[in-house]
């Protein structure tokens, strides 16, 4: 986890959520773990010990005034009422497209589950870089029927982000744009290396009947 960078997206989210995690895969904890929501994505601390409200703005690099004017929640009680075990039965490993789409407020991904594509804020993946090598991203699916993403360093799940709910077919009708000026793009290199190719054949024809 990059601390900095979990940093970055809580600031500019104006505030967080600290959740404490008392089980995990229905196993009680002896220490509590601790999460931070932010921005529709939830982050695993480790390797931490127990933080207080007050010891997250020395953590995430807060002045106190700022700190004071931020809006932080800390519930000791509760959780997202999602799966973040390190395992689940219906998970299934999702591809991230390399693809962005730039958005008014963030660079937008997308990611393929079998033949569902869902959105995503790349920003909500930028505290995980560090474990990029590692990184595996599977979706999930909460009570409701509603899909999420946990993020796994290996076996071990250290995150979680949410889907990008889009209105309208904008989306559609920019990726479509792209996908046409890619065809295009890419027709037309295939054209110039023919001709340059067509050339060569020309230029050493012409040389061959100049040398008889």
């Amino acid at each position: 986890m990059i601390i900095n960078k979990l940093a970055a997206l809580c600031k500019k989210n104006g505030g967080f959520l600290i959740k404490d995690q008392t089980t995990r895969d229905n196993i009680a904890l002896g220490d509590p773990c601790q999460w931070i929501g932010v921005n529709g994505g939830m982050y695993l601390l480790q390797n931490m010990p127990y933080l207080e409200k007050a010891n997250f703005a020395t953590l995430l690099g807060y002045d106190s005034e700022k700190f004071k004017k931020a809006e932080v929640i800390h519930d000791k009680d509760g959780f997202w009422s999602v799966d973040i075990g390190d395992t689940a039965e219906d998970e299934k490993v999702a591809t991230l497209s390399s693809i962005v789409c730039e958005r008014e407020k963030y660079k937008m991904g997308f990611l393929l589950v079998d033949d569902r594509i869902e959105f995503i804020n790349l920003g909500s993946l930028a505290p995980f870089a560090d474990i990029e090598e590692y990184m595996k991203i599977c979706a999930r699916q909460d009570e409701k029927g509603q899909i999420y993403f946990v993020i796994k360093n290996g076996l071990i799940t250290v995150g979680a982000i949410w889907p990008i709910v889009m209105s309208g077919d904008h989306v559609a009708t920019e990726l479509e744009a792209m996908a046409r000026m890619a065809r295009a793009a890419y027709r037309d290199r295939e054209a110039k290396k023919a001709k340059i190719v067509n050339d060569a054949k020309k230029e050493a024809a012409k040389d061959r009947r100049e040398q008889k």
